[in-house]
């Protein structure tokens, strides 16, 4: 009877064992028989081992993403950076236009198509600012060569005069 009793106790735990999964071994859970199962066949250790690559997968992708997080910060301030060197460069064209334009009306020179040219310039400069932050579609560097060429005009103005 002492044999049969140990047969069927190792049988059972034989059985316990061979059912557990390493889901099954949580701590937390109290049932002795799954717990018992769990420390006889190293379970516990392949959970814990498990967690822990888990864990570290979640480290490198927060570092990442931690990474990106900062490049695009950094091109964040670039681009605004930009646009405020962008508005400057526009503010000082204005200011050179209107030096012009005041220029002219001292000296009386001004015909109509100097006029006509100096307020399609100042348009253009307020075209341009206005689409500074509100336009995406065009790139940095389309809007910088708008920027020249509103200089290399504004430059032809000076030696006409």
């Amino acid at each position: 009877m002492k044999k049969y009793t140990l047969s069927l106790l190792a049988l059972s735990s034989v059985l316990t064992t061979a059912c557990v999964t390493a889901q099954d071994c949580d701590p937390s859970k109290e049932s002795f028989y799954t717990n018992a199962a769990c420390v006889l066949t190293g379970k516990y250790q392949d959970r814990i081992d498990q967690k822990e690559r888990n864990l570290e997968a979640l480290k490198e992708e927060k570092a990442k993403l931690e990474a990106i997080r900062v490049s695009l910060t950094n091109e964040q301030n670039l681009l605004s950076d930009n646009i405020s060197q962008r508005n400057k460069a526009l503010d000082n064209l204005y200011t050179q236009i209107n030096a012009i334009d005041q220029s002219i009306n001292q000296k009386n020179l001004m015909s109509s198509d100097l006029n006509k040219k100096l307020s399609d310039l100042k348009k253009q400069i307020n075209d341009l600012k206005t689409t500074n932050t509100n336009d995406a579609s065009k790139s940095i560097l389309q809007k910088q060569q708008e920027i020249k060429e509103l200089e290399l005009e504004i430059e032809s103005i000076y030696r006409l005069l």
